[in-house]
């Protein structure tokens, strides 16, 4: 295989094949490169990507996605209704989890062994201090936060929009915190930034793939993050864009963070009267670490930690699954009337005729554990927003 440059004085290239990992690869006069082919290949490899551009090729698919965008959208029909499940939560790496619960077993074995006589402690950090490890211990069976959304969306190009709340149930709250119920971390009604005209000069774009894609042939476009060395982004994405080649509608759309294990996005869409729909997403997103101090260090430099930190990474998990389609449809005005969002339930009882899985042990157990821990120290009657991590609505 012959790679050709496209520019002179690059020091870095990236390549990308069909059915391989990209690499990074220093430029050399003579040049070998190993690629490492991807769990799942599709046929063999038919071109390679050297440049420093969008191809022309993905830039000409993704304006025509952009030009047949209303076309393609359900909200060129009359009207329609749908359901969705999402369960949003809180937790450790899934990997990590035995890890965890394994690491606070040793460590509650040695802190009881520890002589507390000589140590002292103003009252209010004791008390901060105990409310920590009490969440430390809700958090061992159960996960750190979980909630449930249950919702039914009306259209009408007559009457307009209407989002019902069918049910919902927050761990810790038995009250319904409303600024959140109107939460939407979905691409439901959005276009993803890496698809919208004014964020061209923020990515490159590559054509690397035609495939059949439940029956349909597809175009894969290959996305990247261009790096700007003057405005570090701690958090940049790259991903691939699947377009039904017959339609030019957006089929599938994957986004993951560059720093390995930050986060990723998958959203589907699925042809419904030849508009498409979103049928499931599913997102994993870094929300910083959950540590604790392990030994004193040996030396210590101007302004480093005393100690040595165990640390376990916590992750925003998103599910949100959409049935229920019904389309064209009859509609009344009255189902259009009061609010535009609105709240049908909210003690959880109906939550199970719309669950698209059962809730796994641990997911149980945040319910009890939380919702313990909130009545313990009587957070619910503090709390005057929603939880900062959800108030800082990841970036899809």
């Amino acid at each position: 295989m012959e790679l050709y440059l496209l520019k002179r004085n690059v020091k870095k290239v990236e390549i990308l094949a069909s059915n391989f990992e990209d690499v990074t690869a220093d430029v050399r006069k003579n040049m070998e490169v190993t690629m490492q082919p991807l769990s799942e290949k599709r046929g063999n490899i038919d071109r390679v990507v050297i440049n420093d551009k969008s191809d022309p090729r993905a830039l000409k698919i993704l304006d025509e996605l952009n030009k047949r965008a209303k076309e393609n959208s359900p909200k060129s029909l009359e009207s329609y209704n749908f359901k969705s499940y999402a369960k949003y939560s809180i937790d450790l790496d899934k990997d990590s989890i035995d890890i965890y619960k394994n690491f606070l077993a040793t460590r509650k074995d040695s802190l009881s062994k520890v002589d507390h006589k000589d140590f002292k402690q103003k009252e209010s950090d004791k008390k901060d201090s105990l409310i920590a490890e009490d969440f430390v211990e809700a958090s061992t069976e159960g996960q750190m936060f979980l909630w449930e959304k249950a919702t039914e969306y009306k259209y009408s190009k007559k009457y307009g929009e209407k989002t019902n709340i069918i049910d919902n149930r927050m761990s810790g709250f038995k009250n319904p915190i409303y600024e959140a119920l109107a939460l939407n971390v979905s691409n439901l009604d959005r276009t993803p930034r890496q698809l919208r005209p004014e964020n061209r000069k923020l990515f490159n774009y590559y054509l690397t793939d035609t495939i059949q894609l439940d029956g349909r042939k597809t175009y894969v476009i290959k996305f990247k993050e261009i790096t700007d060395k003057k405005k570090q982004n701690p958090r940049k994405f790259n991903g691939k864009i699947y377009v039904d080649a017959d339609s030019y509608a957006l089929k599938k759309f994957e986004s993951t963070s560059k720093k390995r294990n930050e986060g990723n996005i998958v959203s589907v869409w699925k042809p419904i009267n030849n508009k498409w729909f979103l049928d499931y997403e599913d997102l994993r997103l870094k929300m910083g670490d959950t540590s604790f101090d392990t030994s004193k260090k040996d030396s210590i430099k101007t302004g480093e930690p005393k100690y040595n930190k165990k640390k376990f990474g916590n992750y925003l998990y998103v599910k949100n699954r959409f049935f229920d389609f019904e389309i064209d449809q009859p509609q009344k005005a009255s189902d259009f009337k009061g609010y535009s969002l609105e709240m049908k339930n909210s003690d959880g009882s109906l939550l199970q005729q719309y669950r698209t899985d059962s809730l796994t042990t641990r997911e149980s157990n945040t319910y009890t554990k939380i919702d313990s821990f909130v009545q313990k120290h009587d957070f619910e009657k503090k709390t005057q927003y929603f939880d900062p991590a959800f108030k800082r609505k990841p970036s899809l």
